[in-house]
């Protein structure tokens, strides 16, 4: 039997996950939903995954906060970051740097950003690339 990849998708919008869940599951992949970044951080706790696609703008745990103790769990988890503010992920952003984050949470060859909206071809891609280690954050 095939080992299908795992993939985990974050955001507080259901209707997204929802999508996001049926495309992806369409495409042969195993996919896993959570709505808040600590539901994220239990499921991360239980099981790897070999993606994580995460919003950045969620209550409670924001996406930063998120990646910060995803990265605790697995130093290189391979994560898209899908956020309709794209300046917020800057490496350079006084941001990241304020939270105390260490080095490995915007390790570029692990985080990639896509800006919302995106078609589900850009996705598709970005996902293809994530997965093969292709290409720079």
């Amino acid at each position: 039997m095939e080992n299908k990849l795992k993939i985990l998708v974050i955001d507080d919008q259901k209707d997204l996950t929802e999508v996001l869940n049926l495309a992806l599951t369409q495409r042969g992949y195993v996919v896993k939903v959570a709505t808040t970044g600590s539901e994220a951080v239990n499921i991360c706790s239980d099981e790897s995954f070999d993606l994580i696609i995460t919003d950045l703008n969620m209550p409670e745990m924001d996406g930063v906060q998120l990646i910060g103790n995803i990265r605790k769990l697995n130093p290189h988890q391979r994560i898209i970051v899908a956020t309709a503010h794209p300046w917020q992920w800057t490496p350079w952003n006084k941001r990241l740097i304020s939270r105390d984050l260490a080095e490995e949470v915007v390790k570029h060859e692990e985080i990639k950003c896509l800006p919302k909206p995106f078609r589900m071809a850009q996705l598709m891609e970005m996902i293809t690339e994530t997965l093969q280690g292709n290409g720079k954050g």
